[in-house]
């Protein structure tokens, strides 16, 4: 599982073998979180103890970092 960055604790990564759509997962202090890096970056899933600001924060940083996110999953999926 390629890590792309961590905030605040939580780690954001993608997953070696999964469906071709550009996003990330972030995970971290009991929250699973998938997010759409593609056509925008946009929630797709929130799962366990992530509070609305966190969760905003977390968007916003990946929104900030989107090419370095949509870079990294590139190189690894060639």
């Amino acid at each position: 599982m390629p890590i792309v960055f961590w905030f605040k604790g939580l780690k954001v990564s993608f997953f070696s073998a999964e469906e071709s759509r550009m996003h990330v997962h972030a995970a971290g202090h009991g929250a699973k979180v998938k997010i759409w890096l593609e056509p925008d970056v946009e929630l797709a899933d929130s799962q366990g103890k992530i509070g609305a600001h966190e969760l905003n924060e977390l968007l916003r940083e990946v929104e900030a970092r989107k090419d370095e996110c949509v870079g990294k999953w590139r190189d690894y999926h060639g």
